[in-house]
């Protein structure tokens, strides 16, 4: 539908709706409560900064995590992927580690890792040059 609007240089409408009821209504929102929990704890007993990112026992040392962040906030070191504080919070190396060895902090938040099915790793990293 927004496509037709696209192509043709339509105006139309503009749809809008308050997140929040939908979130509620839904079930989402309770869905997700054991993971605000979760987070939460996290923060209180650790502070924020336990949410950096950091990569796991999976962990090969590949680089592509670095290779692939858009604001260059990767280092190497050991072999390990280690972390700057300006990091723009695109997840770009939690959804492209072929170890799925990211998580941010020390918690298992289950994120299952997703990219487009028509964008491959290669785009990925000619994009990220772009911007480095």
């Amino acid at each position: 539908m927004i496509s037709k609007y696209v192509v043709s240089r339509e105006k139309g409408k503009l749809e809008t709706t308050i997140l929040f009821p939908h979130i509620v209504f839904s079930g989402l929102f309770f869905k997700m409560m054991p993971l605000i929990f979760k987070l939460m704890k996290q923060v209180i007993l650790k502070g924020w900064k336990s949410l950096a990112f950091e990569s796991n026992e999976k962990c090969d040392g590949c680089g592509i995590c670095k290779r692939i962040c858009p604001v260059n906030n990767i280092y190497m070191k050991e072999d390990k992927p280690k972390w700057n504080d300006h990091c723009a919070g695109c997840m770009a190396c939690l959804h492209w580690c072929p170890k799925q060895a990211i998580q941010p902090g020390s918690i298992n938040l289950k994120i299952k890792q997703y990219h487009h099915p028509e964008v491959e790793l290669s785009d990925m990293l000619k994009q990220s040059k772009k911007f480095n």
